[in-house]
């Protein structure tokens, strides 16, 4: 066997769900290279010779987390930390459309603007990153002799804004800045954190575009994100790294891994939720020596307007610690057949998965007892084993496809997906909505919730997938679905196959919808717990179920009058995973006294807040962590999900519950760390 390195590229991103899944394949490889005689045990990586290697540019616990991800070792990973890649000069521009570039800087903008040399007072901030904490204002009055190029295309930007006291949307102004620099000839990728953003950003461009009179580079703006089909992407990268492509609308999915060539410029649609990923879409531009320039378009919520208000703290904070779940149980029990195909499992291959023998044993006795794996010479192995067993195999018909277990593992997620189908059907009408507000009921040929009967026969090609746990929030019958810069309206939703049936809209339609849900989380099993200042802190393992229950058209004209929510028949889903929640010690305050959610604010009833977390107050916390938790734990804006209990809710409770628990089946390890 000639297998001697395993190179591991952009470690950081092995993490959550995704991470859980690669270190359960990399003991599998492991064990396979132990067969073939590369030494044995956890020495086999010393002895036999084999090494691995990771490389991150953004990750603060590189050897901690490479050795979570390969597994235990008898000597820990070296971890090198100097920085010597090359790059050329970086201009990061922060432009905030939130607030009134007509009038001048606040008290807070004029003190950020007096540490950088030739401060000034413009709201949209243009600084250019010379060494990791040394910045420089540009100044749009230098001669041209004193601007790099990119310093030059930010000049030329500020000059052409026109002072205006209207806050725009950053939405619009993203498009706006897209479609300028296409208009210049400049590479860009545009970041944004919902595909459903991707979508519109693409289309806005093309529109002004076509409005600007340049037809000709309509065409050459397109989306990218996961979901797409395997040869749509390679088909986009090609036509990015040849620019046939100039600018792109993309989820992080163009972070990195993926060579298209050198780009001119990014813009960044909000923070991302950690420093990790802001800096993974800065270093797209710039790369190879190069000069580069980069944009922030910041939302108006607090974590973006604090970090576009000190762009120092952003550009000089440290990425997050990673954190990856090896523990988790949906992922283990996914791989152990595998294994066991590959080579019968064994007992003393518990040592991969340490320190959690514990879990590693459950599973397998899992498996045993569910019939899908059995002893090597067909014995039975009984209630209980041990050591004294010989060697487990996948036993015959355990599963019926052809590809065997490794079929059913899908490394991405611990969620399956729902195929989006577009219909070949001329002449389709929209879905038919009943006058009570309900949809057809299941099996009904149009408009309806199926489960895989009465749907008839129609030429179809896949689209686009998408992940069950999001599948009922943007596939429910009479949803608009956008897909590189097309509407298409889901006529169909068939739950058993999994499949969305969308029928393309020949003129784009005047609403968009949008779905709304219920969701419960209650806790199943405490088993740590901890005194923080007035709140107490519990750990343990959390249920959650929720349920799409309707959805609303938002007609896009302001004159149109806006219809009520329309009813959805569609089923519940949930999870297990672990979670944190949080309740304070003493009783609840509030601002305002107890009263029904119908009684009106009473000016006479206020009371002072001296102690204690009150019910608006918990609310205001769980979204506050939520934006800020990724700062100190590298995870995806999806990883983590919160809740908070309600004070009139059913059962009733004497004070504020504060819920944070990993947004995945089984946990990712998050709320652990």
């Amino acid at each position: 066997m000639s297998l001697r390195y395993v190179v591991l590229d952009e470690v950081h991103v092995y993490r959550g769900a995704f991470g859980a899944h690669v270190s359960c394949i990399l003991r599998r490889l492991r064990r396979l290279v132990e067969t073939h005689g590369q030494g044995s045990g956890t020495d086999a990586l010393v002895q036999g010779g084999l090494q691995f290697v990771g490389c991150s540019a953004t990750i603060t616990n590189p050897g901690e987390h490479f050795e979570r991800l390969i597994g235990p070792r008898s000597v820990p990973p070296l971890a090198i930390k100097e920085d010597g890649s090359p790059s050329g000069s970086m201009l990061h521009v922060f432009w905030n459309p939130q607030q009134d570039r007509a009038s001048s800087a606040s008290e807070h903008d004029a003190q950020n603007a007096s540490k950088l040399p030739g401060g000034g007072d413009e709201t949209h901030e243009a600084t250019a990153a010379e060494h990791p904490r040394k910045y420089r204002r540009v100044d749009p009055g230098a001669g041209e002799s004193q601007l790099h190029e990119s310093d030059t295309i930010a000049v030329e930007m500020l000059e052409s804004e026109a002072p205006s006291a209207v806050k725009r949307s950053p939405i619009s102004e993203v498009a706006r800045l897209l479609a300028w620099l296409v208009a210049h000839d400049r590479s860009v990728l545009a970041f944004c954190k919902w595909r459903s953003l991707v979508e519109i950003i693409v289309q806005d461009v093309r529109d002004a575009l076509l409005a600007g009179g340049r037809p000709d580079l309509a065409d050459r703006v397109v989306s990218y994100r996961a979901g797409y089909p395997a040869h749509v992407r390679r088909d986009l990268e090609q036509r990015i790294f040849t620019r046939k492509v100039l600018g792109v609308a993309c989820t992080n999915a163009l972070e990195l891994g993926i060579d298209i060539g050198h780009l001119d410029c990014t813009i960044s649609l909000g923070f991302p939720g950690s420093i990790s990923s802001l800096r993974q879409q800065f270093g797209r531009s710039g790369r190879g020596g190069r000069d580069g320039m980069s944009f922030f378009v910041p939302w108006d919520d607090a974590a973006d307007q604090h970090f576009v208000l000190r762009p120092e703290e952003m550009l000089t904070r440290r990425p997050e610690a990673v954190a990856i779940a090896t523990q988790n149980a949906v992922v283990l029990r996914a791989h152990l057949p595998c294994a066991a195909l590959e080579k019968p499992l064994e007992m003393r291959d518990e040592g991969l998965w340490a320190p959690h023998g514990q879990i590693w044993r459950g599973i397998v006795q899992q498996c045993v007892s569910e019939g899908v794996l059995r002893e090597e010479l067909g014995f039975s192995v009984g209630a209980a084993f041990d050591a004294e067993f010989s060697k487990l195999v996948v036993a015959p018909g355990a599963f019926a496809s052809a590809g065997g277990p490794h079929r059913g593992v899908r490394i991405r997620s611990v969620d399956d997906r729902y195929e989006v189908v577009a219909q070949e059907t001329p002449g389709s009408q929209p879905p038919d909505v009943e006058p009570s507000g309900g949809f057809l009921q299941p099996g009904a040929a149009v408009g309806g919730v199926g489960f895989g009967e009465g749907f008839g026969e129609v030429a179809t090609q896949v689209i686009d997938e998408v992940d069950a746990s999001k599948a009922f929030y943007s596939l429910f019958p009479g949803s608009v679905y956008r897909l590189r810069g097309q509407e298409y309206q889901i006529s169909h939703l068939d739950l058993k196959r999994r499949r969305a049936f969308a029928r393309k809209c020949p003129e784009p339609l005047p609403y968009y919808t949008r779905a709304f849900d219920f969701t419960e989380v209650r806790i199943l099993a405490q088993d740590k717990h901890k005194r923080v200042g007035a709140m107490r802190v519990y750990s343990g393992l959390v249920e959650r179920e929720s349920r799409v229950k309707s959805f609303r058209r938002f007609w896009k004209s302001r004159d149109a009058p806006q219809e009520a929510e329309i009813e959805l028949n569609l089923p519940s889903w949930g999870y297990v995973t672990r979670g944190l929640w949080m309740e304070p010690i003493a009783e609840p305050t509030s601002v305002v006294q107890a009263a029904p959610p119908s009684v009106g604010f009473d000016a006479e009833a206020s009371t002072e807040h001296k102690e204690g977390l009150s019910w608006a107050g918990a609310h205001a916390a769980m979204h506050a962590l939520l934006r800020v938790l990724p700062l100190f734990v590298c995870a995806d804006r999806g990883d983590l999900s919160a809740a908070c209990a309600d004070e009139y809710g059913a059962p009733p409770m004497d004070r504020p519950r504060l819920m944070i628990f990993d947004a995945q089946q089984g946990g990712l390890g998050l709320c652990d760390e």
